[in-house]
């Protein structure tokens, strides 16, 4: 690798590896709370749809 002024090498690439621990740790909480968006979504849905099958009134 080139010489960096005052920066070492292994400096830099211990500043890569956290920023990609924690974009990855930001991508993993997204995702779960993506995931329990949309399982209350299809729970939503599927009270609908027994429901409506059962004719259940007034649907809830």
């Amino acid at each position: 690798m080139a010489k960096t002024k005052g920066v070492s090498d292994w400096a830099i690439l211990l500043l890569v590896v956290i920023l990609l621990v924690a974009s990855n740790i930001y991508w993993v909480m997204v995702v779960r709370d993506l995931d329990e968006r949309l399982d209350n979504h299809v729970n939503a849905i599927l009270r609908l749809k027994d429901c409506y099958n059962n004719d259940i009134k007034p649907c809830e």
